[in-house]
């Protein structure tokens, strides 16, 4: 029962990696972190219920708490850089960077 958990865990947390590396897209790449911080909460309800302790559903909350606060620190600077360089690329922004 847990194994199918843990499975999608680990797919959703491959996706968000794989979402981290490949794209130049800055909100996009605050994306793919949403998605690994996700799927590690995912992990920690689902060991939680598995072994009747409510640790792992807090710190899934704590983590979801993480989350909120990261997309709006994240997505604040994504406008600020948007305003200053005209572009959310990671590629415009380190050339200008020089």
């Amino acid at each position: 029962m847990i194994y199918h958990y843990v499975v999608l865990s680990l797919i959703l947390f491959s996706l968000g990696l794989i979402t981290v590396i490949v794209r130049r897209n800055l909100i996009v790449i605050l994306i793919g972190i949403e998605f690994m911080l996700n799927s590690v909460g995912i992990l920690f309800v689902s060991y939680a219920r598995f072994y009747n302790n409510y640790i792992g559903e807090f710190v899934a909350l704590v983590i979801m708490l993480i989350a909120a606060c990261e997309m709006a620190i994240g997505l604040s600077i994504v406008v600020a850089m948007f305003r200053i360089y005209g572009s959310v690329k990671s590629n415009d922004i380190r050339e200008l960077k020089n």
